[in-house]
């Protein structure tokens, strides 16, 4: 049996025993199955710290705001970003049942688009992705925005007002996003921090997401993100609109109206019935959108807490803030 088929299997019982409320096998399951994906794609924490720290100290209101080039005015992009598993799919699902909006899934096309960028005379590289335009050329940034609406347009079928890529990894680019497409919307999908891990730690991902299959370096991530996106508030406010998983269980409407709002078109009805829209969904949330809202996945976490040790000592604080929050709204 290779690795990978006894990652597969690892994954397969840690659901099982999950299934029937054995939740020690499940977990023992679990952390025998990550530390084997880890084995066929091991994560470079220390590359991701890097670029994490390169874009809060590179991109920020000063370094945009000195740079003279404008970019690509389209209205047409919408980003749906933040963790895998916060809630993205269901946003995109609501919106997608609009019909003057396009859901294209979650695209690769933006690290692509931002790859060897100049930003004051510095050149962003963000690892092994295949970039848009060569070094040499330097493409300016209104160049990357129009390459990257192009691909919009070819991923949708038909002609759409907004177009949205749900690729939640495009939170690391957010104030680049700002720039390169100032007209551009950007949603900023956000749930429970340790809901949000305990549903990334227990899938097994057909790509990526290396940083998920341990409890201490999935804390420590989550603890890059959640900096990353406080820095984005600060230096560019405004640029999110933000929108919690939460409020979209408790009371789906206004929050649904919201979005169609904060995107400029008039609302639909058939936004709320967003479980009967005929559309591909190719994440791990694809059973999800297609059922009404549902409840069982908010504080779950609590019966996996006795389990969860590693992964709180990181994010503990951050929890603590975050369910503040919550009781504050």
């Amino acid at each position: 049996m290779t690795i990978s088929d006894q990652t597969q299997l690892h994954f397969a019982l840690g659901r099982a025993y999950d299934d029937v409320g054995e939740l020690e096998a499940s977990f023992r399951h679990y952390a025998v199955g990550g530390a084997k994906r880890k084995k066929e794609m091991p994560f470079k924490e220390q590359s991701n710290v890097r670029m994490f720290n390169v874009m809060k100290t590179v991109v920020n209101h000063d370094s945009m705001a000195q740079i003279e080039q404008g970019g690509c005015t389209s209205d047409l992009p919408v980003f749906i970003l933040g963790m895998p598993r916060s809630g993205t799919s269901l946003i995109e699902q609501v919106l997608s049942s609009h019909p003057d909006i396009f859901g294209a899934g979650e695209l690769k096309y933006m690290t692509s688009a931002l790859e060897n960028i100049d930003i004051l005379g510095r050149r962003l590289k963000f690892g092994e992705v295949e970039a848009a335009f060569p070094h040499e050329q330097n493409a300016s940034y209104k160049d990357r925005g129009e390459w990257y609406v192009a691909k919009l347009k070819e991923a949708s079928l038909g002609e759409y007002k907004r177009v949205v890529d749900k690729m939640p990894g495009n939170f690391n680019f957010a104030g680049l996003i700002g720039k390169v497409l100032p007209n551009a919307k950007i949603i900023h999908s956000r749930r429970h921090p340790v809901e949000t891990c305990l549903s990334c730690y227990r899938i097994h991902f057909a790509e990526g997401h290396q940083w998920s299959y341990n409890l201490s370096e999935l804390g420590r991530y989550y603890k890059r993100y959640w900096e990353l996106m406080s820095h984005w508030r600060e230096q560019f406010p405004g640029l999110l609109h933000e929108i919690r998983y939460e409020d979209n269980v408790a009371n789906l409407e206004p929050q649904a109206r919201s979005l169609i709002d904060f995107l400029g078109l008039d609302w639909y009805d058939e936004c709320l019935k967003f479980y009967e829209t005929d559309r591909p969904v190719k994440t791990a949330s694809a059973a999800q959108v297609r059922q009404p809202i549902y409840n069982t996945s908010t504080n779950r976490w609590r019966k996996y807490e006795h389990l969860l040790g590693p992964l709180l000592e990181e994010i503990g604080d951050i929890v603590n803030l975050y369910e503040a929050q919550l009781q504050d709204s």
